[in-house]
């Protein structure tokens, strides 16, 4: 947690891992509500920690990256702030 505040995912704007799917060319959005994964414990400003996390591949074949973010519901998704958190992971889909 790299920023100066606590991130839990408790009322009223819970905070979750979450995702979204891109087009690896060119980054064009191919699904953008990612599967939201609730934060099992409150994580300390700069603070680290492992958690798994769901994610479901869409119907897609193909080059996809993988942008795996945090979204504070109702708020804001956190990798669209002015220093956006997200991680990206290349990922090759045979929908079958």
């Amino acid at each position: 947690n790299g920023s100066a505040i606590r991130l839990a995912s408790v009322p009223p704007n819970p905070v979750h891992l979450t995702y979204h799917w891109l087009h690896a060319d060119d980054r064009r959005v191919a699904h953008y509500e990612g599967v939201r994964t609730r934060l099992p414990m409150s994580v300390a400003a700069g603070a680290e920690t492992s958690i798994p996390q769901a994610v479901q591949a869409p119907a897609t074949d193909g080059a996809l990256l993988l942008r795996v973010t945090l979204v504070q519901e109702g708020v804001r998704w956190l990798d669209e702030m002015a220093k956006p958190v997200y991680t990206e992971i290349p990922v090759y889909i045979e929908a079958g």
